[in-house]
């Protein structure tokens, strides 16, 4: 019996931890208006409405970094962070690039699409 609270125990802390650092990430293809696109809809799976202009801004950035390393695949990942809110990270698979921080953006909290 009490083994098996144990593995009850720890398998809810699993899934707690991994629920709240759980991220979604897509390939970004370089092309502004389509990783726009992906990001809001990732955002709203998540339950987060970010607005056209926010998702451009982003859509320019990726793209800069897609053409900054053009031979190597750029991913974008959004998470929740512990405020509630959705972060962004753009990161280079590229042997040279570094470790991509996380960045706070901007949106609305909606209830996510499933």
């Amino acid at each position: 019996m009490k083994k098996l609270l144990f593995v009850m125990l720890i398998t809810s802390l699993v899934s707690l931890w991994a629920g709240e650092f759980a991220k979604e990430c897509f390939k970004a293809k370089g092309s502004i208006f389509e990783d726009a696109q992906h990001l809001r809809k990732i955002a709203l799976s998540m339950g987060w409405k970010v607005f056209k202009p926010v998702s451009l801004v982003a859509g320019t950035l990726i793209k800069t970094k897609v053409n900054f390393y053009p031979e190597d695949n750029v991913f974008v990942c959004l998470r929740p962070n512990k405020l509630g809110e959705v972060e962004i990270r753009v990161q280079s698979d590229a042997k040279d690039a570094g470790k991509a921080a996380w960045n706070v953006i901007f949106g609305q909290k909606v209830n996510p699409i499933k």
